[in-house]
């Protein structure tokens, strides 16, 4: 017992059952990306990461029209897979690599995050596992790709562990909740949504029950206003861009949840798909709830917190619930009701983790039978969706043609409406879009440069399938130059006859960078802060006073 409570044999545990996790990937020759999912998406996306601390836009991927992408889903949790890309030149490896490495972080911050609460390393591990090995997060890496919502789901544990601190426990730790928060925005938009929503909720429903109101409730100040500039670096560009551009956005769809009984029995069939939990979370949660009601264990506050707020997000995502309501409402950009599997495992585990697992007597070779028994399940279920005959996919093998694939991959979200509805002139050439001229385009991540004969006798307006973002910046024969958009959202420069040399470009601007360095000097400050905080709470009168 001694040797597997060492935090080296739990590190180790943790990395091979990563290895396993990830092991149904590894073994396949390429990757698999199902139909109208999110692989060739977020692989594009990883390859434009080229040039992304000096430009918003990269010209090599989504078919090279100059999508800004960037700015509106955030990017900072993708670069690893764009470094592993760098270095070995193929996203595919790129792909199967960062996966490895998220779920390694996943289990690290999943242990961290139950062991600051309850100090039991077994708990700890077990929550790890299981959540890293959930159903719905195998859903988002291995079916959907969905990568934002999958490594958001590795920061879910930290947020958690803000709201147990903030509310529940040390309020003077409020900084989890900081990092928690800011971490889910870098990462994926609608899961932040989501979970500010969980904490609103928490707030009004717990903070009147716990002690040093006041307190707390400075407390969650500061974890919002340092989570605020902690995010600045995307806030700022995610709403200038908004309210620059009339883009097009991913599209909202009619709020239904799944019928109850049928989201049960896919879940204990352990089918991969996006409206079920899987049999490990319904048997915990039905475990947890039993030891509840039986009534011979106390649970605290935070404990009880879990299982309830779990179970009401299970319910929730169900027919259950009149979602029809919320309709036309901003509660309808979240898309789909699934997404609230993520919380409800999270909350579902950790409350079994928490306040089930410490209290049964479970010898330790019997934890070596839940790890196969969990192995079995997750590689079951992966195998059941590779030969699902109505899951229809492409294979996606060899580095030089997937490469190239992801870069040519086309895709519409977040580029000007316009140019949406004319998506088939992009695919025409600059010759076959203008009359009597002559062009030699060459394209690097940066610019978009264009060698033009003007065959005209006087000034031409040149249409380029470039989109137009109005802070494009195009330099003509040396000279910057004026653009617009033209009817169909693309470029369009006025150029003079005969030949010319025409450079498209984007860059930052003033407000992103200094956005940029508030973030960075906010989280320098923030590390200072918790380094020295017990120094900082004897000499700030204000801390004495409100936090102390």
């Amino acid at each position: 017992m001694k040797k597997i409570n060492s935090n080296y044999v739990i590190f180790i545990i943790m990395v091979l059952m990563s290895v396993i996790y990830c092991l149904p990937m590894f073994r396949m020759n390429g990757l698999r990306a199902f139909n109208n999912q999110d692989m060739m998406f977020h692989l594009s996306r990883a390859i434009g990461l080229s040039n992304v601390l000096s430009s918003p836009v990269n010209f090599n991927n989504f078919a090279h029209h100059g999508t800004m992408i960037n700015p509106f889903y955030p990017w900072l949790f993708l670069a690893p897979m764009y470094i592993v890309f760098k270095i070995t030149h193929s996203i595919i490896v790129g792909y199967k690599i960062y996966f490895l490495f998220v779920t390694l972080m996943t289990m690290l911050i999943s242990y961290f995050s139950v062991y600051k609460i309850n100090k039991h390393k077994i708990s700890a591990l077990c929550f790890a596992i299981t959540y890293s090995f959930s159903l719905y997060r195998t859903d988002d890496v291995y079916y959907r790709s969905s990568v934002g919502e999958a490594v958001a789901m590795a920061f879910l544990p930290l947020m958690l562990l803000g709201i147990y601190y903030v509310i529940f426990d040390d309020y003077k730790k409020w900084y989890w909740l900081s990092f928690g928060m800011s971490a889910l925005l870098y990462t994926h938009l609608l899961s932040t949504v989501i979970a500010t929503l969980l904490l609103t909720v928490t707030l009004v429903c717990s903070i009147a029950k716990s002690n040093n109101i006041l307190k707390r409730l400075v407390a969650l100040i500061f974890a919002g206003l340092s989570s605020f500039l902690l995010s600045l670096a995307f806030i700022v560009p995610f709403i200038t861009y908004s309210l620059e551009n009339n883009l097009s956005t991913p599209p909202v769809f009619k709020l239904q949840g799944f019928d109850f009984g049928s989201m049960l029995v896919d879940s204990l069939n352990n089918h991969i798909q996006h409206t079920n939990l899987g049999a490990l979370v319904i048997l915990t949660l039905c475990l947890t709830g039993i030891m509840f009601i039986n009534g011979n264990f106390k649970a605290t506050k935070f404990e009880k917190y879990t299982l309830y707020y779990g179970t009401v997000l299970l319910l929730c995502s169900s027919s259950l619930f009149p979602w029809h309501l919320f309709n036309n409402t901003p509660f309808a950009q979240i898309q789909f009701i699934w997404r609230l599997n993520a919380f409800s495992t999270a909350l579902i585990l950790m409350a079994f983790s928490l306040f089930t697992l410490p209290k049964l007597r479970i010898k330790n070779s019997y934890y070596v039978v839940a790890l196969l028994a969990i192995t079995c399940l997750h590689l079951s279920a992966v195998h059941d969706m590779y030969n699902d005959p109505q899951k229809t996919y492409n294979q996606l093998e060899g580095d030089r043609y997937t490469n190239k694939l992801a870069a040519n991959y086309f895709h519409t979200d977040y580029t000007p409406i316009s140019a949406a509805e004319h998506a088939d002139l992009l695919s025409q050439s600059i010759n076959s879009l203008n009359k009597n001229v002559v062009a030699q385009v060459k394209i690097g991540e940066n610019n978009y440069t264009i060698k033009i004969n003007n065959k005209n006798e006087k000034d031409y307006d040149l249409s380029v399938p470039v989109y137009y973002y109005p802070n494009q910046r195009v330099v003509v024969n040396h000279n910057l130059s004026k653009s617009s958009a033209n009817n169909t959202g693309t470029t369009l420069i006025t150029i003079p006859k005969g030949i010319s040399q025409i450079s498209i470009s984007y860059q930052y601007s003033l407000s992103d960078k200094i956005a940029l360095f508030i973030s960075l000097i906010s989280l320098i400050l923030l590390i200072i802060y918790i380094l020295y905080r017990n120094k900082f709470n004897n000499t700030s009168d204000f801390y004495k006073k409100f936090l102390s």
